[in-house]
C-alpha cells in the first residue's frame, strides 16, 4: 500500500494540497514503543499516534484535516472522527465492514516479519508444547470451527456495534456534524457484498444509508493490486480534498 500513499502525497501536492503521510508506532518504518502493543490490537495507542499527528498539523496553522485510510486504518480514521473535533473529513478506501467499531480486529494482520519474530521466539514453542493447555487450545478451536460453520449457514453472531440501523446513525451523526466523507469501495472488494448483506440493501443505497458519498472503483479488489488502480484511487482521493463531494451522494 505504501506506493499508493506516496502516489497519493505527490497528486495532492501537485494539486495544491499539503498532506502528512506517516506510520503507526509499530508498523512500517516507524518503530515500536518499548512495552506497547501493536496498534492493531491497541487502538488507544493508534489513536495517540494519529492525534499527535493532527495537532502537529494544527500548530503549523492548517485548521481542517482529512483523514484518509485504507482497510483498518480506514476503522482508525473513523473512530477518530467521532471523539476528535479537528477532524473535517475523511477519505476511506476499502473500508472493513466493522469500521464504525471501536474496537481493535480480533486477529491483526501478520506479515513476513511477524511470522520470522514468532518462528524464533521460545516461549511460542513452549506454548504448542504445553500439555497443560492443549484441552483449552483445542476447545477454542472447536468453538472458531463451530461459528465458521453458522455463518457459511447464514447464521451469525449478534453484532457487538448494536446492529445496522444504530451502525448507520452512527456513520451519519458525521455527515450531520459537517465531515465532508468519501468511501471508495472497489467493486471487486468483498468487504463491499458485506456492506450489502449487512444494511440489506444494494450497493447504490449504501451512500444514503451512510449520510457518505461512495465510489465503486471498477475491478478494484481489496489488495488494490495494480499501478493503475491504486492511480485511480490517488486521483480519487485528490478530487474528494481539491472540491469537496457532496454528503449522502453518490461520487462519479
Amino acid at each position: 500500500m505504501s506506493a499508493m500513499w506516496v502516489s497519493m502525497a505527490r497528486a495532492l501536492a501537485q494539486a495544491g494540497v499539503a498532506s502528512l503521510r506517516f506510520d503507526l508506532a509499530g508498523v512500517g518504518d516507524s518503530p515500536s514503543r518499548p512495552g506497547r502493543r501493536r496498534p492493531f490490537y491497541d487502538m488507544e495507542a493508534a489513536f495517540a499516534d494519529t492525534g499527535a499527528a493532527i495537532g502537529w498539523l494544527a500548530a503549523r496553522g492548517f485548521g481542517k484535516v482529512t483523514l484518509a485510510g485504507f482497510c483498518w486504518g480506514a476503522q482508525l480514521a473513523t473512530n477518530l472522527a467521532f471523539r476528535d473535533l479537528r477532524v473535517t473529513g475523511l477519505a476511506l478506501v476499502n473500508a472493513r465492514r466493522q469500521f464504525w467499531e471501536m474496537d481493535a480486529p480480533q486477529a491483526p494482520p501478520i506479515g513476513r516479519r511477524d511470522l520470522y519474530r514468532m518462528v524464533r521466539d521460545p516461549a511460542m514453542w513452549r506454548k504448542l508444547t504445553d500439555l497443560r493447555t492443549l484441552p483449552r487450545r483445542s476447545a477454542l478451536a472447536s468453538v472458531r470451527i463451530g461459528l465458521r460453520a453458522l455463518e457459511k449457514l447464514g447464521v451469525a453472531p449478534p453484532p457487538r456495534d448494536g446492529g445496522p440501523e444504530a451502525a448507520a446513525a452512527k456513520l451519519r451523526s458525521l455527515a450531520a456534524r459537517g465531515v465532508d466523507s468519501l468511501i471508495l469501495q472497489g467493486s471487486a472488494d468483498t468487504f463491499l457484498e458485506e456492506f450489502e448483506a449487512y444494511f440489506g440493501v444494494p450497493r447504490d443505497e449504501l451512500p444514503e444509508v451512510f449520510g457518505m458519498s461512495m465510489a465503486f472503483p471498477p475491478g478494484v479488489d481489496h489488495l488494490i493490486r495494480t499501478r493503475e488502480d491504486m492511480d485511480a484511487i490517488a486521483a480519487a482521493v485528490v478530487r474528494h480534498v481539491s472540491a469537496p463531494a457532496v454528503p449522502a451522494r453518490r461520487a462519479g
